[in-house]
């Protein structure tokens, strides 16, 4: 039988609140924490003044910060449990917040070694990862001065976080490990895909010319993440529109996709992909979609599951096959 954890019990252990209220219990109950995880150097009589709160507003256009010091200094905290950073959002609170001395931001993460900022935004932000929180909980919890209650209630933390980022490692290398969670139905299970995918991101990003493409992790209420590429230059395709036609990775499967614009010319592309050897009746291709149907799957293969680097490749290998037709056939 798995030991009992506090944490897991309450199923809370995969939402981002959790984690910012607990490393905002940290920050308000040891103040090491400011210089020994975040490196800043106050005296002991401003920390003392430091009040720290999650999920604050900073107004509509801004949204909530997870973390934030209001006083005596300016400390955000940007917190991605179970997902990755966004460049807009970051753009955003770097126009609330403008760099000065006693503004700090940091963007906190799995592991700092896979986050991928654009330049003007990486210079704004430090990075830190649950691995630095991990090391001050343990550090923490070796001291003397700790109630019985703190100490079970770090313990819990400390063993549940180790897990998840043991785990979170076997997904760059571990193929099996990877199939395993993509085929997983248990309540973890979405959490895991939208790392995935986030990581299938990161990989293909590092592929693909970042000013021509757009990819897009889509999570949300869907049951089954996934993602998608768009070219930022539509004018390049027989479609003129951008939306009209996009490359998705789901359930498996990469899928060639007409959006409301692209649905017209569907018989259109279907011709020119059966004369450039691609069999659309062996896909299950339907020529007549729903009505007022917003997107429509024209062609789907299976997803070979791999490595995250490999999956990432075999994405934009599809991509390519597609779009050299669609680039040919203008």
């Amino acid at each position: 039988m798995k030991d009992f954890n506090i944490f897991e019990t309450l199923e809370k252990d995969d939402k981002e609140l959790i984690h910012s209220s607990f490393v905002c219990f940290l920050m308000n109950e040891y103040k090491e924490f400011y210089s020994s995880v975040l490196g800043l150097d106050y005296s002991s009589e401003i920390l003392s003044q430091i009040d720290a709160k999650v999920e604050q507003s900073l107004g509509k256009e801004y949204g909530r910060a997870d973390i934030l010091v209001r006083e005596p200094m300016t400390i955000l905290i940007e917190n991605k449990f179970k997902s990755f950073p966004n460049n807009d959002q970051l753009a955003k609170y770097d126009e609330k917040f403008p760099n000065s001395p006693n503004v700090h931001k940091y963007l906190l993460t799995f592991d700092k070694s896979i986050v991928n900022l654009s330049p003007d935004i990486r210079d704004n932000w430090k990075i830190i990862d649950y691995k630095q929180i991990l090391e001050f909980c343990k550090s923490v919890i070796k001291t003397d001065l700790l109630s019985n209650d703190k100490r079970l209630f770090i313990e819990h933390y400390v063993l549940f976080i180790s897990s998840y980022i043991a785990d979170f490692h076997k997904l760059n290398s571990d193929s099996s490990f990877i199939n395993e969670k993509i085929n997983s139905t248990d309540r973890n299970s979405t959490f895991w895909k939208v790392i995935i995918f986030n990581l299938i991101k990161l990989k293909t990003e590092q592929i693909l010319d970042y000013d021509n493409y757009g990819i897009h992790v889509f999570a949300g209420s869907q049951k089954t993440p996934g993602l998608y590429i768009w070219t930022k230059n539509p004018e390049r395709y027989i479609f003129k529109n951008v939306g009209s036609v996009w490359f998705e990775l789901q359930d498996k499967k990469l899928r060639l996709k007409l959006g409301k614009q692209g649905i017209s010319q569907r018989n259109e592309l279907a011709d020119i992909l059966n004369k450039s050897g691609i069999n659309l009746d062996l896909t299950g291709f339907v020529r007549k979609p729903s009505e007022n149907a917003n997107s429509f799957t024209l062609y789907q293969e299976n997803l070979e599951i791999t490595t995250v680097e490999n999956i990432a490749q075999q994405l934009v290998n599809f991509k390519n096959k597609f779009e050299d037709i669609l680039l040919n056939n203008r």
